[in-house]
């Protein structure tokens, strides 16, 4: 069954490819092949981050995970600054949707919640220790 984890967001991606751009230099700068990430069931207009759902896909069928975005609350979020959330599902990877949550932390919020506990087992990560997680993940894993 698939689970997510969930990074509040202190601002929402003006454009999709603003979002794609943020995900492409995330992968870039742990090492890892970009994966190709495009807008699923979008509204007539497609940079409409709150509609749909963004799709990312690597280079193996494991390799694969979708982002919503939704308006939230702070009792969610657990800051008062972030009023939307992005939620990374996968099925498979949890490496590989690590690295897109890792992504969407670093460049739009501060915090991931890691509501599926996989990859280490914690709750919840800041920017600087999801990616110190992945990089032993990636490095176990001989991933790129």
């Amino acid at each position: 069954m698939a689970n997510s984890m969930f990074i509040p967001l202190l601002r929402l991606p003006q454009t999709l490819q603003e979002m794609r751009e943020s995900i492409e230099e995330a992968f870039a700068d742990l090492s890892c092949s970009r994966p190709s990430i495009s807008r699923k069931k979008p509204s007539k207009d497609i940079n409409n981050i709150l509609e749909g759902f963004v799709q990312v896909e690597g280079s193996t069928l494991d390799e694969q995970c979708w982002i919503t975005v939704s308006e939230s609350s702070a009792e969610i979020t657990e800051d008062e600054k972030c009023m939307y959330i992005a939620s990374v599902t996968t099925r498979v990877d949890w490496v590989f949707a690590g690295i897109v949550s890792y992504a969407l932390c670093r460049a739009y919020g501060a915090v991931v919640f890691n509501d599926a506990c996989e990859l280490d087992g914690q709750e919840k990560y800041s920017v600087k220790s999801l990616k110190e997680v992945l990089c032993d993940a990636l490095n176990k894993k001989n991933y790129k």
